[in-house]
């Protein structure tokens, strides 16, 4: 590169690069899901007003330590398996290697490499990548679809035998694709005028798949025949959230299982929470897609839903309602649970021991099912003598699991646990369950061991956030975090103190929010200027998330009756 506002030239590619070897060489690894949830991330980071291009000014220490962020490694690994997907992989290699040779006793800049991916493929690739390269934010392709029916013109008298007959006219399906940047907070569009030329690929239930490129405001792509449903992101590679109206998702969730990939489950999925979190879908839609999904035995589809429950049971609940969601999670996730039960089963796949994780997590921390609790708190106390006694799978959640509703002799229990001679995965699962403790006294207890000497600096800013970040116990921990600022200042080392920041970011009411923005404007962190911006920004969709979706949850738990077993 030739200099560090094309840093993400090495560090986008690495992260490109990284689930190459093992797409290749052990396929039921599933990495390609893998660079799905990567790409949410990353679109979860870009739809903030604080984001900023892939390519961005760095002129100074602090902001070029600044770009070391999920722009520059998942943002520009996206990009590229978009437009990987969109020339093909075999083209996109050839170019890659074009431009590597070209460039190999050099640097390069990214106009190199776009205009040898565009030379190989001979496709536009040199005009699609600027507008996301150059430019901040994640495109919204919003999806309408309708069938026209062409009427049949009538034989008039002058026609005679000997006259051609004329074709049926065969009905057709328009697609109409239009964009605007999405954000992640209501209102946040205002004065935005961005732009990108998107490589959109369709597949629909009587079309082949197929890419048009949506370089317009608004543009109608005509498709042979009646399809009964379209979905916008096949096979899942776009860099781009998509959104639909009511009707044609109602129609995509009656396909969901058999027609889409488990890529594409996860894009949908994924798509929808984010517009429920904007305020553009109502939660109670959403949840219909989850339950319509409830016995995917796909792992990272289970895990692709994980993330807006636990946000639902953190922001949106209140005491009228809160028993009524846990008997919906309860009741919808059971079934999958019993069918694969709590033990491995011989020859069981790598990924049903995750799927396993996700179901146990949910049922114990989303649920909070009493016999779930019991039987994780209990091999929580067999695996603190005796690592092996517990699939290491699990091991983690049912630590975590008996932390959450633990009681002072379990956290001494914990706390006194041998840890000579153990591996650095038992320790870790050890750690992260004594910070997952909510009585205060407990969590003050632990907190002043996170930053006493016996803690590693490298470990406790992670430690701290993770706490700030947890709900249960959040609020205990920032207060304590002020009152020990210099002992908690003394653990931070060049790239960290951005952590603690981060970690307030699920605060979710315009109280904390303001504390939060106070404090750190007065305690300053080095290169954490733009991570306080986005922490702000996040409470802030958070607070509006809350408002626009707490009373269509509890509106969606009255006529659901499931919900109140």
């Amino acid at each position: 590169m030739k200099w560090w506002d094309n840093i993400w030239l090495n560090e986008g590619f690495a992260t490109w690069m990284a689930l190459k070897p093992s797409q290749t060489l052990h396929p039921e690894w599933n990495a390609t899901l893998d660079g799905v949830r990567a790409n949410n991330g990353a679109m979860g980071l870009d739809s903030l007003k604080n984001t900023h291009p892939i390519r961005a000014k760095a002129e100074t220490p602090e902001e070029i330590n600044e770009l070391f962020d999920g722009i520059s490694y998942e943002k520009g690994g996206a990009v590229l398996r978009m437009v990987e997907s969109y020339v093909s992989p075999a083209v996109f290699q050839r170019g890659v290697n074009a431009y590597l040779k070209k460039f190999s006793y050099g640097n390069a800049a990214a106009e190199d490499f776009w205009d040898a991916i565009a030379l190989a493929s001979g496709r536009p690739v040199d005009k699609i990548m600027p507008t996301f390269i150059a430019q901040p934010g994640v495109p919204l392709v919003s999806v309408q679809s309708v069938c026209v029916a062409p009427e049949v013109e009538q034989p008039t008298k002058h026609l005679t035998k000997r006259t051609k007959k004329i074709g049926k006219p065969q009905p057709k399906t328009e697609v109409t694709l239009s964009q605007e940047r999405f954000f992640a907070e209501p209102g946040a569009e205002q004065g935005k005028t961005e732009s990108w030329v998107i490589p959109v690929c369709i597949k629909a239930s009587d079309a082949k798949p197929f890419c048009q490129l949506l370089s317009q405001p608004r543009q109608v792509i005509p498709m042979t025949g009646c399809s009964n449903w379209v979905f916008a992101n096949a096979g899942a590679a776009g860099y781009y959230r998509t959104r639909y109206e009511t009707a044609a998702l109602q129609k995509l969730a009656g396909v969901v299982s058999s027609q889409l990939s488990s890529a594409e489950r996860i894009s949908l999925l994924t798509d929808e929470a984010a517009l429920v979190r904007a305020g553009q879908q109502k939660i109670g839609d959403y949840l219909d897609l989850v339950a319509a999904l409830n016995q995917d035995a796909e792992h990272f589809v289970v895990a692709s839903y994980l993330p807006p429950l636990i946000s639902a049971r953190n922001d949106l609940l209140v005491d009228d309602n809160r028993e009524a969601f846990r008997a919906w999670v309860r009741s919808n996730f059971r079934p999958m649970m019993t069918k694969i039960g709590w033990q491995a089963a011989p020859g069981e796949a790598d990924d049903i021991h995750s799927l396993r994780a996700d179901l146990i997590f949910i049922l114990g921390n989303v649920g909070e099912d009493p016999e779930t609790i019991r039987r994780a708190t209990e091999l929580a106390r067999q695996y603190l003598h005796d690592a092996n006694a517990v699939d290491p799978s699990i091991a983690r959640v049912v630590m975590e699991i008996a932390a959450t509703f633990g009681d002072t002799p379990l956290f001494n229990e914990f706390l006194a646990a041998p840890r000579q001679g153990r591996s650095p995965e038992y320790f870790s699962n050890l750690t992260l369950a004594l910070g997952s403790f909510s009585d205060p006294r407990i969590i003050q207890r632990w907190l002043e061991l996170v930053v006493s000497p016996e803690s590693r600096n490298q470990d406790a800013p992670g430690l701290i956030s993770r706490m700030l970040n947890n709900p249960r116990t959040r609020k205990t921990s920032w207060e304590w975090v002020k009152a020990h600022w210099p002992a908690v200042e003394s653990k931070i080392t060049m790239s960290s103190g951005g952590g603690i920041i981060a970690g307030t970011s699920s605060f979710c009411d315009e109280a904390s929010r303001d504390d939060v923005l106070k404090f750190f404007t007065e305690h300053k962190v080095p290169s954490a200027e733009r991570t306080l911006k986005l922490v702000v920004e996040r409470m802030n969709s958070c607070i509006s998330y809350k408002g626009r979706q707490q009373d269509n949850l509890a509106a969606w738990l009255q006529q659901h009756p499931a919900a109140s077993r």
